[in-house]
């Protein structure tokens, strides 16, 4: 199979490199939640005996880090890993958005606002991740998983034949390729970039 290289293998790279950054979104926003977390034990904000912050930033930053590990290796499994936890991390996100929102009214309304203030902090950070989040998971479900035809794509590798066509293989780790040249096309060079 040939394809062009501006129609598959540069989306896919540009599509790894937004994942990535949104990752390092997703673990700074996880580290600030955990810190929120320590400073609402220590100002006893509502309900802080619960954890919900600390819990959610610890899983915004364990999605932000196997997210980030697809820069050095694009494998089916971490792709699907990437894309089930951002699912799973919107979810907490939301709860972290009502349960901040929750929070601080009570705080609010017993005249707390210091701890108030911190729970709305933990509430737009619960939304921020939210947003995060979800793109991180519509950018991941676009790269190779072990479902599509390119799975898992090593997409430094590209391969020019006589009539300047881009042979993207598909590779397993160090395999040999899992899709063989056609039979018409004579290989004339390779080029490995990155």
């Amino acid at each position: 199979m040939a394809y062009k290289m501006k129609d598959v293998h540069s989306d896919l790279k540009s599509d790894l490199e937004t994942v990535i950054g949104l990752s390092i979104g997703q673990f700074v926003l996880g580290i600030l939640c955990v810190i929120c977390a320590v400073i609402s034990v220590e100002i006893e904000c509502y309900q802080y005996s619960l954890g919900v912050a600390m819990w959610t930033g610890t899983l915004f930053m364990t999605t932000g880090a196997v997210g980030y590990a697809l820069k050095t290796d694009i494998s089916s499994k971490l792709v699907r890993d990437s894309f089930v936890l951002s699912i799973i991390s919107s979810l907490g996100a939301c709860m972290l958005i009502g349960y901040g929102s929750l929070a601080a009214w009570a705080d609010f309304t017993d005249g707390k606002n210091l701890q108030g203030g911190i729970d709305v902090t933990v509430a737009v950070l619960g939304l921020a991740e939210c947003c995060v989040a979800i793109s991180s998971a519509i950018f991941a479900s676009r790269l190779p998983t072990g479902i599509s035809k390119y799975a898992p794509l090593r997409i430094t590798e590209h391969y020019t034949t006589k009539d300047r066509t881009i042979i993207l293989i598909p590779m397993r780790g160090d395999d040999i390729p899992m899709i063989k040249l056609p039979e018409d096309h004579k290989l004339v060079s390779v080029k490995v970039t990155g």
